[in-house]
């Protein structure tokens, strides 16, 4: 099986004969596009990765035809934007809201703790108070 691996990115420099691309993985990759049109700077879509220069940088090219870039619709390119920044997290860094009404097991462990905490503190300061109270009255 010979797939290509394809990744979004954003063009960032037209200038010279190159093309660049920041992908999302912050590597800068030179842009091969056979066709006669090219993305704009600020172009961002997605790119396949074709293989390596000869001085080993990157090789990109539109997975998307570029005329149909322009034509994209807000959504098309909000759809991108976050499947771009999805692909780019860790599978083990999902966010979970906890259920307000639903607290978890360690946090009703911590509140019972902190509960038994603040009466043994309270009980602490009781007889503190006694035991001063005691050394003042052996004292005059």
């Amino acid at each position: 099986m010979n797939e290509k691996v394809t990744l979004f990115g954003e063009v960032v420099s037209t200038g010279g004969e190159d093309i660049e691309v920041r992908l999302d993985t912050d590597e800068l990759a030179i842009l091969h596009d056979g066709s006669e049109q090219s993305p704009h700077v600020g172009y961002r879509g997605e790119f396949t990765v074709e293989g390596r220069s000869p001085d080993g940088r990157t090789v990109v090219s539109p997975a998307r035809p570029t005329a149909s870039a322009e034509d994209s619709t807000a959504f098309d390119l909000e759809f991108d934007r976050l499947h771009s920044a999805l692909a780019g997290r860790r599978a083990g860094q999902r966010s979970r809201d906890p259920s307000p009404t639903t607290p978890s097991l360690q946090e009703e462990q911590i509140r019972g703790w902190v509960d038994r905490a603040g009466t043994a503190l309270g009980q602490l300061r009781k007889h503190r108070a006694k035991r001063l109270s005691e050394q003042v009255n052996d004292e005059s």
